[in-house]
């Protein structure tokens, strides 16, 4: 039944990397950040999906990047990249939502992480995008 949402999840992810690509050349980086993470996370999803018996993607982040890991552990390429990215994009996303007191310090979004970092994650997830589609026939 969910199975319908694989398309739905794919194209939220291709959109919300076109969204990171605008809002990194205005530069609003903070901004970019949580899109790129949005579409890892969207591609993540349809994945799932697509697999069985994961009809139905959970609902917590967390969850959604280590079930990925787990259903498709065979696959080296996939879980070797995924692997890679997800604590990465996980803290990227927790950093740039809110400021963050560090000590007396307070770490605004925008500081929390730097154009540069958004810049590399972006084209990462763009391939890793490219790589699950291609692989499951998205």
């Amino acid at each position: 039944m969910y199975r319908i949402l694989i398309q739905p999840y794919k194209q939220t992810a291709l959109r919300h990397l076109d969204m990171a690509d605008t809002l990194l050349s205005t530069k609003f980086h903070d901004g970019a950040a949580f899109h790129v993470y949005h579409a890892y996370e969207s591609i993540i999803c349809a994945a799932l999906l697509k697999q069985q018996p994961y009809n139905m993607p959970p609902l917590a982040h967390p969850t959604k990047l280590n079930r990925f890991l787990h259903v498709f552990a065979k696959d080296i390429i996939l879980t070797l990249e995924s692997a890679k990215l997800s604590p990465y994009l996980l803290n990227m996303r927790n950093r740039v939502l809110y400021p963050e007191l560090r000590r007396s310090t307070v770490i605004v979004p925008s500081a929390a992480i730097s154009y540069q970092q958004v810049q590399n994650y972006l084209s990462r997830v763009k391939q890793f995008v490219n790589l699950v589609t291609t692989k499951l026939g998205i």
